[in-house]
């Protein structure tokens, strides 16, 4: 268990050296979350309701469009309009 807490941590100081804090860790919590109820259910036997299912699919929503509406920043305009002319 300490050895995935570790991993956990380091690959998260590598998100966050590739997208925002904020964004890197509500990615994490979500992630972590999510593969901590599919552990749950495989490994212990946890039954999943219908508001559980529910709750990590607007889960997994949530996760797509956080990292959909995250954008690496590009050229700005003055550069890129140069670059057209």
């Amino acid at each position: 268990m300490l050895v995935m807490i570790t991993l956990s941590y380091i690959f998260l100081s590598f998100a966050v050296k590739r997208i925002a804090l904020g964004v890197a860790y509500a990615l994490w919590e979500g992630i972590g979350i999510l593969f901590i109820t599919v552990f749950s259910v495989l490994l212990f036997d946890e039954a999943l309701s219908t508001m559980k299912i529910a709750g990590l699919l607007t889960l997994v929503a949530g996760i797509v469009l956080i990292k959909s509406g995250t954008r690496k920043p590009g050229k700005p305009v003055k550069e890129a309009t140069r670059a057209t002319i």
